[in-house]
């Protein structure tokens, strides 16, 4: 899957068009990281907005995840 980009529809999430491009909701850090400019809100996203969808890829995936960490405040696990 190369890069592209989709056309947000109605009641999609970051999670649901991961699902659908990406086989894995895991990986709505992705679309979120490739359109940040965009998403000021990861749980409000828009029908008509377009994003970039970055082609598949494990080391992209690890990458985004890093970044989302260093982002997020979330509770770190080990």
């Amino acid at each position: 899957h190369a890069d592209g980009a989709v056309i947000i529809r109605r009641n999609d999430t970051l999670w649901r068009i991961s699902r659908r491009v990406y086989g894995h909701g895991t990986r709505f850090s992705t679309i979120y990281l490739a359109n940040k400019d965009q998403i000021r809100d990861p749980d409000r996203i828009w029908p008509g907005q377009v994003f970039k969808v970055p082609s598949k890829s494990k080391e992209g995936e690890d990458a985004d995840m890093k970044a989302m960490g260093e982002q997020m405040t979330a509770p770190k696990t080990e």
